[in-house]
């Protein structure tokens, strides 16, 4: 193919006639026809899923599944002054809008999924127990 390049731009860009540049790249064309003959393209058969769309499907869950989430459990908000922030030192207790027993809410992206208690275990470790799922937009 390489050859048939370069004897195609010597053709181009030579001083013939048109008549002999069309006679040349004729004579180009057959010597190319005979080399390579033209074959039919072959694909490997396409086999149908049992399930149309499964693997398809297996796939995507996949792919959804891995994707990160942020989780938080909030147990408290407060509302503060830039200047009271700037107060802040080691030891300050802020005290936040939630009392003892009040439900933390389970944030997923920034949307609350569901409501829980807080807990301690293995000793001094925080954690929560679901007591709640918000279904839908619970916004």
């Amino acid at each position: 193919m390489s050859d048939y390049n370069t004897e195609l731009d010597r053709i181009m860009n030579s001083d013939l006639s048109p008549e002999d540049m069309e006679r040349e790249l004729a004579k180009l064309n057959e010597i190319a026809n005979a080399a390579e003959p033209v074959r039919k393209a072959e694909f490997a058969p396409i086999e149908a899923d049992p399930e149309p769309g499964s693997s398809n499907k297996e796939n995507i869950r996949g792919s959804v599944l891995a994707i990160p989430v942020t989780v938080e459990v909030v147990i408290g908000r407060k509302v503060m002054a830039v200047n009271d922030i700037l107060d802040l030192r080691r030891g300050v207790v802020v005290d936040l809008d939630k009392m003892v027993g009040e439900p933390a809410d389970i944030m997923v992206n920034g949307k609350v999924l569901a409501r829980g208690e807080l807990v301690i275990f293995e000793g001094e470790k925080l954690g929560v127990t679901l007591t709640e799922i918000i279904k839908g937009d619970p916004s």
